[in-house]
C-alpha cells in the first residue's frame, strides 16, 4: 500500500498496562466520547485513513505520545509521566487492531494484525520481528509508572467532556476506575482541558509544570505525518495518499 521510499511507516504503541482503562474511550459517557470523535469521522468522510475502505461502522483510535521522567529511581512524583494526545484516527475494525497488538492478542487476532502491518509497512520479517521486540521493551518500561493524559488538543472542541459513572475523584486530582474485573483499578488524571465528574465541573489543569523535567518521546507521530491528526484537513499529498489507498483496495 504504502511506497517505502515516501511514506514513513505506521508504528503502533503498545499502550502501557498502568494506562489500561484510561483511554477517553473508556473515561467518557458514550455521548460524550461520540461528540470527541466525530470531528474525524467528519474529516475522512467515511473512509478509513489507512486502507481507505468505508465500512458500516467507523472506529477512532487515541493517538498518544509519551514524556518519561528522566529518573525512574527518583523521587515519587517522578513515577507519573505525562501521556499526551496528539490526534485521533478514523479507521476501519481491522486497521484499527493494528494499533491494539495486545487487545489483539488477547482476542486470537493478534497475529493477523500483525502480518496485516507488515505487509502495509513492506516491512520483512526480520523487520517486523525487531519492531515487535523494541516494542515490547519500550512497554515494559512504561509500565512502570502511571500516567497523566494531557488532552489539551481537544479543550476548545465543542464536545464537553463528561466522565462516566464509576470514576472517582481523589487526592490531588488523581482519577480512580474500575476496569474488568480481576484487572487493577485505573489511576489517571486529566490535564489541559474543563471536565465533569459527577455533575460537578472541574476547571482545566495546566499541563506546563506536569511536563517539567520529562523528556519527550516520539508517539505515533509518523502516522499523523502521513495520514493527518483527525482536526485539520489534510494536505494534498495526503489526500492523495488515502485515494491510493481506496484504488489499490478495490482492484
Amino acid at each position: 500500500m504504502f511506497d517505502r521510499s515516501t511514506m514513513p511507516p505506521i508504528r503502533p504503541d503498545l499502550i502501557p498496562a498502568t494506562s489500561w482503562g484510561s483511554s477517553l474511550a473508556n473515561l467518557l459517557t458514550p455521548a460524550s466520547w461520540d461528540a470527541v470523535r466525530q470531528p474525524a469521522f467528519a474529516e475522512q468522510r467515511g473512509a478509513c485513513q489507512i486502507c481507505g475502505r468505508k465500512p458500516s461502522a467507523m472506529e477512532c483510535h487515541e493517538i498518544w505520545a509519551y514524556s518519561l521522567p528522566p529518573h525512574p529511581d527518583g523521587p515519587e512524583e517522578s513515577y507519573w509521566g505525562v501521556q499526551r494526545l496528539i490526534g485521533l484516527a478514523a479507521l476501519c475494525r481491522a486497521d484499527h487492531a493494528l494499533f491494539h497488538a495486545g487487545f489483539a492478542n488477547f482476542r486470537v487476532r493478534g497475529a493477523d494484525a500483525g502480518e496485516r502491518l507488515r505487509l502495509i509497512n513492506r516491512w520483512t520479517p526480520a523487520e517486523y520481528y525487531q519492531f515487535e521486540r523494541q516494542q515490547r521493551q519500550l512497554w515494559k518500561a512504561r509500565s512502570t509508572r502511571y500516567w497523566a493524559l494531557d488532552v489539551s488538543l481537544i479543550a476548545n472542541s465543542k464536545a464537553s467532556l463528561v466522565l462516566k459513572s464509576g470514576w472517582q475523584l481523589g487526592d490531588e486530582g488523581i482519577l480512580l476506575g474500575q476496569t474488568k474485573p480481576g484487572y487493577p483499578a485505573a489511576l489517571t488524571m486529566l490535564l489541559g482541558a474543563s471536565f465533569r465528574i459527577d455533575g460537578r465541573l472541574m476547571l482545566a489543569i495546566d499541563p506546563r509544570p506536569a511536563m517539567d523535567g520529562l523528556l519527550p518521546e516520539a508517539g505515533d507521530s509518523y502516522f499523523i505525518a502521513s495520514m493527518g491528526n483527525g482536526f485539520s484537513s489534510p494536505s494534498p499529498r495526503q489526500q492523495d495518499t488515502v485515494l491510493l489507498s481506496q484504488n489499490v483496495s478495490g482492484a
